[in-house]
């Protein structure tokens, strides 16, 4: 709302935790990037909490100004692994599930399998399975899933990770 001083005072004076997800989207806003790290200063300062989330550990986030990127690099790191195949399946059962859409066991092993990048991907797909079968009137099945998956490239590029037993000799 361009009242950047009023935001700056309730976030300093008003915040007992401060979480920040994907610091990375702050590339190329140096001055965002210079307030944030001000505030983080004072904050912790102030002793209060702060809690910032990356795709990379700090020294590659060499997007971000150097004064940002020291002050995360002192930080405590606490690196979190992508979920493995069976908390991928359970997560993607649960967010058809909330969403009121029941998904076939197939479906769910192939989007697991097929997509092995992150879970917004797997949200991505779900959501664009049950897009197509809304509008298609299909019923959501395996075939469906594929055509989806197919349309964006995540079988072929599996297809293309999968070594053949020429390239593993």
């Amino acid at each position: 709302a361009r009242k950047m001083e009023a935001f700056k005072q309730r976030v300093r004076e008003r915040c007992d935790v401060l979480v920040i997800d994907d610091v990375s989207f702050l590339a190329g806003k140096p001055g965002t990037q210079l307030e944030l790290f001000h505030t983080v200063q004072h904050l912790v300062d102030a002793g209060r909490r702060v809690v910032l989330t990356g795709d990379r550990p700090a020294r590659e986030l060499t997007e971000l100004e150097p004064q940002l990127r020291g002050l995360l690099a002192s930080a405590f790191v606490a690196p979190i692994d992508p979920p493995d195949e069976a908390l991928r399946r359970e997560i993607l059962r649960a967010k058809a599930a909330a969403g009121g859409v029941r998904l076939p066991t197939a479906c769910v092993d192939l989007l697991v399998e097929s997509l092995s990048g992150s879970l917004r991907e797997l949200d991505a797909a779900l959501a664009q399975i049950v897009t197509t079968a809304a509008l298609l009137e299909r019923p959501i099945d395996a075939a469906l899933a594929r055509d989806v998956l197919a349309t964006q490239g995540a079988l072929a590029a599996r297809r293309a990770r999968r070594p053949t037993p020429e390239l593993v000799v």
